[in-house]
């Protein structure tokens, strides 16, 4: 299984494209017809906007059994760890992963992406990854990237 986070799911055909923010979800075309892995509120917006994802779309409420809150499940703060954790919850024991480098203001191919890519945004996402790393025991195998 191939899942894409955010905008990476332009430059490679997915599964499953992880993507929670909805003004992202209305403005980048992934390859093909993923599944659209998301929150419920992103979900609903674009459903209330006539803009709903055309595939199936997979929310983090689906996958944890219920609502969710930030503090209870943390894996839902972020798109990367929120695919890391529906990894595991779709069955997967090992997962290769490429591009997560936790620094920087630029994406893969140089633009500018998110609003939010200070150095403490990327210390509580890697903190939160090696959470979800050690509560499912999952094996993840970064390539290409120190950390």
């Amino acid at each position: 299984m191939v899942v894409g986070v955010n905008r990476a799911a332009t430059l490679h055909a997915c599964d499953v494209w992880a993507a929670t923010d909805r003004p992202l979800v209305q403005r980048v075309k992934p390859l093909g017809t993923p599944v659209l892995l998301t929150i419920e509120a992103t979900r609903e917006s674009l459903e209330r906007r006539g803009e709903a994802w055309p595939y199936l779309v997979v929310t983090h409420c689906g996958i944890a059994g219920g609502a969710v809150t930030n503090t209870k499940h943390p894996w839902t703060r972020y798109s990367a760890t929120a695919a890391l954790y529906y990894l595991h919850w779709a069955g997967a024991t090992h997962v290769d992963v490429w591009g997560a480098d936790w620094s920087g203001e630029e994406d893969w191919d140089g633009k500018q992406a998110g609003e939010n890519r200070s150095g403490l945004r990327w210390e509580e996402e890697r903190t939160i990854w090696h959470r979800v790393i050690n509560d499912t025991g999952i094996e993840v195998v970064r390539h290409g990237l120190d950390g």
